[in-house]
């Protein structure tokens, strides 16, 4: 029986563990996501946006956890460098309760205009806080 020898080299290439977001930000792209929340955000704030969804699709629990997922190059990438922990918090804050019943009318519109354009039935039960609205 041969021997088999296996060679290691380095690279100047990070790894990240978030491999998945890739196909999350293509999904945004392709949703237009972007142009839709030009309505309610400015540019500057539909970036953090992005930066705090992206960061529950990789498991954030708090806003402190922006600051770690900061380190990984692919989040940063995909974020375009993401926000501090402080820089959201104050984020957050500027929202009032019309504004946030205005973010949620748009985002459910978006959704149901998604779902018609890939021809689905019409019936379908939307959860809310496991409340279900039929």
């Amino acid at each position: 029986m041969g021997n088999k020898f296996v060679s290691l080299e380095s690279i100047h290439k990070d790894f990240s563990s978030f491999g998945g977001i890739k196909i999350y930000d293509q999904m945004y792209n392709l949703l237009n996501i972007e142009s839709h929340l030009s309505s309610l955000l400015t540019k500057p704030q539909i970036k953090k946006y992005k930066t705090l969804l992206f960061s529950f699709i990789c498991g954030a629990d708090c806003l402190d956890d922006l600051d770690w997922l900061r380190l990984d190059s692919l989040f940063c990438n995909v974020t375009n460098n993401g926000i501090a922990s402080t820089t959201a918090g104050e984020f957050l804050r500027l929202f009032n309760i019309q504004s946030i019943e205005e973010l949620e009318q748009l985002l459910i519109s978006v959704s149901l205009n998604q779902r018609r354009s890939l021809k689905y039935d019409n019936k379908f039960e939307l959860s809310i806080d496991s409340t279900p609205h039929i």
